[in-house]
């Protein structure tokens, strides 16, 4: 929620927010498109911290696919 509030406050709010975007003519029906590719947390009673990770969703990449289509000198290529 933070990050979403943040990102409208400075005039980038978050594709597929409902709450704090707006409509976006080229993905109309595009849902949140917010991800944590991974986090590292210290669970509770552990002293190790523990990594979680998780695949970038299709439905981002079909998005990225669109973008880099349409404006091929904004969106850079992954290097990961």
């Amino acid at each position: 929620h933070q990050i979403r509030v943040h990102m409208k406050y400075i005039g980038c709010p978050i594709l597929g927010d409902a709450v704090y975007g707006k409509k976006d003519e080229l993905f109309p029906g595009a849902t949140l498109m917010l991800h944590a590719r991974e986090l590292i947390v210290r669970l509770p009673g552990k002293r190790k911290f523990t990594i979680f990770r998780a695949a970038v969703p299709e439905r981002f990449t079909e998005v990225i696919k669109i973008l880099k289509r349409k404006y091929p000198r904004i969106v850079p290529e992954d290097k990961r």
